[in-house]
């Protein structure tokens, strides 16, 4: 029997980690394997995923994590087709793919064909998450936003619950002027309709397939986005996000950084930052920017003692 395959998709910080929490409660009752793909060096996606629901799940021996860059990126095709391989030879009955928030989906049926797994997995279904704050503030510059509505089966508005209604109004006809088909959830109000739309979809529709070699060309390692990872703030976390809010190139802010009584998870909100305090630090603070601005941006924080080495 074929694996079927659920892709999430959606920018980054757009809530994928916290949606895979809830698939992996809403199917429990399967065989479960999951591949997380942080773009950042460092994986921080996989901590922040209650060790419960692993363990409940029963996925902690079928989890792969891929860092440093998208899985339809050349960067980390190899792998990600070598773990999809590896996963077609477990026993599990569904796989479900984390992907960054760099990556375009419309891909996946090619790199499927390439590694000759069309026997092992169903068509995927793919589910993208829309941030009607920061996606769509980013959706005119940034081409794989339009390119991940562009190939969702489903489409959940996530943020609900700090967007106001000019946002969530205006992020619903972008999504339905370049996706006609795919049904439209708010995260908060229809989280079960969409998950049940999820059992029911039939996989990307063919006109979605008609850019999977287009998508091919535009996940390249050169027009990947900068990433760097900041393990202390000796002026003050505070200081140091004022100084990161303020830098139009940063696209995401996620991960641990220590403090005086201990640690603290940050992550930006589009609005502000989550802040959180923890026992431990898992994972430094990962930064991601615009391509090319990267090592400026460091040295500039470096200069202003912000961070430290």
């Amino acid at each position: 029997m074929k694996k079927k395959l659920i892709i999430l998709s959606g920018f980054l910080g757009s809530g994928k980690t916290s949606f895979l929490s809830l698939l992996l409660k809403r199917y429990q009752h399967l065989k479960l394997a999951v591949i997380l793909n942080d773009f950042g060096e460092v994986p921080v996606d996989s901590t922040l995923l209650d060790i419960s629901d692993i363990e409940k799940s029963g996925v902690r021996d079928r989890l792969v994590e891929l860092s440093g860059g998208s899985v339809f990126c050349s960067c980390l095709k190899e792998s990600f087709v070598k773990a999809l391989i590896a996963m077609a030879d477990t026993d599990a009955e569904l796989l479900i793919i984390e992907a960054s928030g760099m990556s375009d989906p419309a891909g996946m049926r090619s790199l499927m064909w390439m590694a000759r797994l069309g026997d092992d997995f169903e068509e995927p279904v793919v589910l993208s998450l829309f941030d009607p704050i920061k996606s769509l503030k980013l959706s005119h510059v940034l081409q794989v936003i339009p390119r991940q509505v562009k190939a969702a089966d489903v489409i959940l508005l996530t943020k609900a619950d700090i967007s106001d209604k000019a946002d969530l109004d205006a992020a619903r006809a972008y999504v339905r002027s370049l996706n006609i088909g795919a049904p439209i959830y708010e995260h908060d109000l229809d989280c079960n309709e969409a998950l049940n739309c999820l059992d029911m979809s039939g996989g990307l529709q063919s006109e979605k397939l008609e850019k999977v070699n287009d998508s091919l060309g535009f996940n390249t390692f050169e027009n990947r986005p900068d990433s760097f990872a900041i393990k202390a703030a000796p002026s003050g976390i505070n200081n140091l996000l004022d100084a990161l809010t303020k830098n139009a190139d940063i696209l995401r802010v996620k991960g641990y950084l220590p403090e005086e009584n201990g640690f603290v998870f940050i992550s930006d909100t589009g609005k502000g930052f989550e802040k959180r305090k923890t026992e431990a630090a898992p994972a430094p603070l990962t930064v991601i920017c615009n391509t090319g601005t990267g090592t400026e941006i460091r040295q500039t924080l470096l200069k202003q003692k912000l961070i430290s080495l």
